[in-house]
């Protein structure tokens, strides 16, 4: 699988309408350097730790279905997604090249395998024990404990626990609700439990 990154002003420039009055003089020449040159850093540093995605698709048993995956960037975003893939412009590479690689793992697993939606009708354990925890706790229950195996693989156990206290100090309240149901019923149980 190869992931190209890429800066669009049309989907910038109508993600800034959306949040501001229309402006007809407003000059988005540096929004778009800025755009372009994000976009640049994102694909070498995919291009030089792409192996997290084969270590991703290794611990959870899913094999990535797309031959290509494009990644957006936009400096006005209000959060990143996964379908497309959509990454807010930041000044921290290591905090976007993690949300990066966090929105791969929606893409994965729901866009790639197990489908859209797949946590609202999961008839095994986990499904069950936690049907009524909020769609983003369960949303996240399955990523986490693949990103957590993923992480230790990939970042060693320290900056592995970093990440996950992150999702806490920034406010995150149901992404680290999740962490910690993963971690307290085992990622490979959890993974178990999804992909047979």
């Amino acid at each position: 699988m190869r992931i190209k990154f890429a800066y669009s002003d049309i989907y910038d420039i109508y993600l800034y309408y959306q949040k501001h009055k229309l402006n007809k003089n407003y000059d988005f020449t540096k929004n778009i350097r800025k755009g372009k040159a994000f976009a640049a850093k994102m694909q070498k540093l995919y291009n030089k730790n792409r192996r997290v995605f084969d270590i991703m698709s290794k611990v959870s048993g899913l094999k990535w279905r797309e031959k290509e995956v494009k990644v957006y960037v936009c400096n006005f975003l209000g959060w990143d997604f996964s379908d497309p893939v959509t990454i807010k412009v930041r000044k921290n590479m290591a905090d976007a090249f993690e949300t990066f690689v966090h929105e791969m793992s929606h893409q994965l697993i729901e866009f790639q395998n197990l489908g859209m939606g797949y946590w609202r009708k999961a008839n095994n354990w986990v499904g069950k024990k936690y049907s009524k925890e909020p769609s983003p706790i369960r949303r996240h229950i399955l990523e986490h404990a693949i990103l957590y195996k993923t992480y230790l693989e990939f970042y060693g156990k320290k900056r592995t626990m970093a990440i996950i206290k992150e999702y806490k100090d920034e406010g995150w309240k149901w992404h680290y609700e999740a962490w910690q149901i993963a971690l307290k019923e085992g990622p490979d149980k959890i993974i178990k439990a999804f992909v047979r």
